[in-house]
């Protein structure tokens, strides 16, 4: 039995390394798109271009927060090649068409054209758009912006269902290469780009990038979802993933329309200059708890969905595991606040220490809830992460629209609030649901 219990634990290590590397790999990606933005066309471009990026992630997080879990969780326990390639695909082509609605965002007036200015349909779709991204005039040609970051949005929906493959299956490394080039070749565009052209070069660069990537998944899964029984069996195993495209209709749109309310809200009392001192702090705090929600659903999720369903003790012994070097990290943050701002963005990015205070416990706060998250998922619990979500960035959005008047402390110290309220909200939850329904013996769990 020695053996086994070496060979299991060199299988985990290897797994949490390639899960560090691959989240590493992304949140470096981002810090170094933000300094690009930074430097060549100042803070507030920087503030307004996560601004916009957020109303790209209303599209992919409805996939991002939904299918692609799914397909972790469905496509762990299946071991056949071709059955996992029709999850794949059919959680793609639901994520296109659920999503497409979103993405017709890009037809309101200004953007491409052809439009009547007074027709019903285009005034709701322009007003929907510059409600949520504010104004961006910073930018250059902001509407043309907002369709490209759709279209780039929605079409990565083929990648982003193909590296949750990878990982139901392990293959790590693959992801990690396919994700560094995409970087690599982003930043290219940035680098090359005239300073004016900036945002509109690097959201075509993802465009191309990622239309030849869905191609190439077609090319891979057309001879398992082109044979006769494949109608047959993608209706009869449909439900099964619809679950988990509920959950993401409403995590996608809530997350990353909270974000992009609070900041509207935030600008307009404070300014654009102190979104990007906020902006600064979540991504400094998102450089932590990204690594923390990265572990768990590169490595603990496919885990505890094997466990079927997973049990508290499982939960908390594995989750602790990743969130106490979590808060260490976040306090570490806190402490050396000034200088990782002036290396990660310039000096206009340093704030207060009380400032950065609220707003890094409420992401230490935000990694605890992120065990029960988790958990939920892999317990195919989706209506109660549906729930839960309310009491989420929503409820700071909210929060931060009641207070007009409050100061960017003050505006943390609502952050801080927002997820105990939330943590609360995910334990009870979860709770509830191991009382309702013991969970199975941990056996065959590595």
């Amino acid at each position: 039995m020695p053996p086994m219990t070496t060979s299991a634990t060199r299988s985990t290590r290897h797994t949490v390394a390639w899960s560090l590397a691959v989240t590493l790999a992304g949140l470096a990606g981002i810090t170094l798109l933000d300094k690009l933005l930074t430097v060549r066309l100042g803070a507030v471009a920087m503030a307004q271009w996560t601004q916009l990026s957020s109303l790209g992630e209303v599209v992919a997080g409805i996939v991002g927060a939904g299918l692609t879990q799914g397909l972790v969780v469905l496509a762990a326990p299946a071991g056949a090649h071709g059955q996992q390639m029709r999850w794949l695909w059919l959680s793609i082509v639901m994520g296109l068409t659920v999503t497409a609605p979103l993405a017709a965002l890009a037809l309101a007036p200004g953007v491409i054209g052809g439009w009547p200015g007074d027709w019903p349909a285009a005034a709701a779709l322009a007003l929907a758009r510059d409600w949520l991204t504010g104004h961006l005039d910073a930018l250059a040609d902001p509407a043309l912006l907002v369709a490209v970051v759709l279209a780039g949005a929605w079409l990565g929906i083929g990648q982003m269902q193909l590296n949750a493959l990878w990982v139901a299956r392990g293959h790590l490394a693959t992801s990690l290469v396919v994700g560094v080039a995409l970087t690599l070749a982003t930043l290219l565009a940035g680098v090359l780009a005239p300073a004016a052209d900036l945002p509109l070069w690097l959201a075509l660069a993802r465009v191309l990038l990622l239309a030849a990537i869905l191609a190439l998944v077609w090319v891979g899964v057309r001879e398992h979802v082109t044979s006769p029984d494949w109608r047959h069996w993608s209706r009869a195993h449909r439900a099964q993933m619809a679950r988990f495209l509920w959950m993401g209709v409403a995590v996608g749109l809530l997350t990353p329309s909270g974000q992009m309310l609070a900041r509207a809200s935030v600008a307009a009392a404070h300014g654009w200059e102190a979104v990007a001192a906020m902006q600064g702090l979540w991504r400094m705090g998102g450089w932590v708890g990204g690594l923390a929600s990265g572990l768990m659903g590169l490595w603990l999720l496919p885990r505890w969905a094997r466990a079927e369903p997973p049990g508290l003790r499982l939960l908390l012994r594995d989750g602790l595991r990743v969130v106490v070097p979590t808060w260490v990290c976040l306090l570490a943050v806190w402490w050396w606040q000034a200088p990782l701002a002036e290396l990660m963005f310039d000096a206009r990015f340093v704030v207060a220490p009380a400032v950065a205070a609220g707003f890094l416990l409420g992401e230490a706060i935000r990694a605890l809830a992120w065990i029960f998250l988790f958990g939920l998922m892999a317990a195919r619990r989706t209506w109660a992460v549906v729930l839960t979500e309310f009491a989420s960035l929503p409820l700071f959005a909210t929060l931060v629209w009641l207070v007009p008047t409050a100061s960017l402390a003050e505006v943390g110290q609502l952050y801080a609030l927002t997820y105990v309220v939330y943590a609360t909200s995910m334990a009870l939850c979860f709770v509830r649901r191991s009382e309702r329904r013991p969970p199975r013996p941990m056996t065959g769990v590595g």
